[in-house]
């Protein structure tokens, strides 16, 4: 399902502008899957916002994403009206972004796909701009792929009286001895 996130605000009697053109307007995304629809019509470039692959990629918008697990995750424009760009910053001002992902073109009709890898914890700044200043309808999508470990079983086998071997094994491994260790000395997994 999509949701619409972006609202119109007056800057000026004539003037209209997405809520998020901004990069401190930065609009929240939450989940490890989710899209949104929005729109870049009015967006402006900020004094010290990063180029965005072009210099003519001045409407741009603004969303932040803070995954709870680390893994890889997808972004895309998929589904937008118009040229984008999609680029993918870490950082916590506008003048300190580094660039994390960037694509344009890579989708469907001129649209762009971001495939990265997260960690847990860190926030990842958004920015969808038009080409050559192009606005429109954007429908923003992403979805997070979690590796997940198969479950590990913990085992011992005595050598000796004063000696044991620790294993680890799961469905991928097998079993394999992971270290001996003597009686009364301790070992850390």
């Amino acid at each position: 399902s999509w949701n619409f996130c972006c609202k119109a605000y007056t800057k000026s009697v004539s003037t209209l502008f997405p809520i998020n053109d901004n990069f401190a307007d930065a609009m929240l995304l939450s989940g490890e899957s989710g899209g949104i629809s929005a729109s870049n019509v009015g967006a402006t470039f900020e004094t010290d916002e990063p180029q965005h692959e072009y210099s003519s990629a001045t409407t741009s918008v603004w969303w932040k994403w803070t995954p709870t697990k680390s893994g890889s995750v997808t972004f895309s424009t998929e589904g937008s009206w118009f040229d984008t760009i999609l680029a993918v910053y870490t950082g916590s001002t506008l003048s300190s972004l580094e660039q994390y992902a960037l694509d344009d073109d890579k989708g469907s009709n001129q649209t762009s796909i971001c495939t990265f890898e997260v960690v847990a914890g860190t926030t990842y700044y958004i920015a969808v701009a038009g080409y050559n200043a192009k606005t429109g309808a954007i429908k923003l999508s992403w979805e997070q792929i979690v590796k997940v470990l198969p479950d590990l079983i913990f085992s011992y086998h005595y050598l000796d009286e004063w000696t044991t071997e620790v294993f680890l094994s799961n469905l991928v491994t097998g079993k394999e001895p992971v270290t001996t260790f003597d009686y009364g000395e301790k070992i850390y997994l």
